[in-house]
C-alpha cells in the first residue's frame, strides 16, 4: 500500500473549489478531496504500516491556524499541477519535521514546499494560447481570506484508479 501523512483541508473546500473554477475551461483533472501533504511515505507492506501507525502516535500537535495564500503551478512529468499555497508557519514546519523524525528518525533532506493540489493539466504543451491565458489569469488570484484551525493530521492510503487517486483514511491523530 502507498501511504502519506497529511492535513485534511475539507474545511476550506468552498474556497478551494472556487479557486478551481478559474481553470474550468482547461482540460484538467480536478481534485475532489483536498489535503496538504506533510510527508509522502510511499509503498509499504502491512507490517510496516502498523509500525508507522504506532510511530505517528508519538507526534505532538498543538493546534494552529493554516492560512491559504497564492495559486501557482509546478511541472510534474508531462503535466502541470495547479496548487494553492499556504503560509509556512513555524507550527506547520515543526509538524512536518516531527512527523519525519517519528517515521525516519531524522528530518527529511528535501525542501518541504507545503501546498494543496487543485488540478492536474495533462499535456500542458498542447494547450492553446487562450487556455494558457486562462491559466495565467487564474494564477494571479490569491486566496487570502481563508484560514482554518489544524487540530489533527491523518495517515492516508492512496490507490490509483482511472478517475484519479482514491484516498482512504487509515488513522487520525
Amino acid at each position: 500500500m502507498r501511504l502519506f501523512v497529511a492535513i485534511d483541508c475539507d474545511r476550506a473546500k468552498n474556497e478551494l473549489v472556487l479557486a478551481q473554477k478559474e481553470f474550468a475551461t482547461l482540460n484538467a483533472r480536478f481534485t475532489q478531496s483536498f489535503h496538504l501533504t506533510l510527508l509522502f511515505i510511499g509503498k509499504v507492506d502491512n507490517d510496516n504500516a502498523e509500525v508507522i501507525i504506532d510511530k505517528l502516535r508519538t507526534v505532538p500537535l498543538t493546534p494552529f491556524e493554516l492560512h491559504l495564500t497564492q495559486l501557482n503551478t509546478f511541472k510534474s512529468h508531462a503535466q502541470k499541477v495547479i496548487w494553492c499555497g499556504v503560509n509556512e508557519s513555524q507550527p506547520l514546519l515543526q509538524l512536518h519535521e516531527d512527523i519525519s523524525k517519528a517515521i525516519y528518525g531524522e528530518k527529511t533532506i528535501h525542501k518541504y514546499s507545503p501546498h494543496i493540489t487543485l488540478a492536474r493539466v495533462k499535456n500542458y504543451r498542447s494547450l492553446t494560447n487562450n487556455e494558457k491565458i486562462v491559466l495565467d489569469r487564474g494564477l494571479k488570484k490569491e486566496v487570502t481570506a481563508c484560514s482554518f484551525e489544524v487540530r489533527h493530521f491523518v495517515l492516508y492510503e492512496s490507490r490509483s484508479s482511472p478517475g484519479g487517486p482514491i484516498y482512504k483514511v487509515l488513522k487520525k491523530y
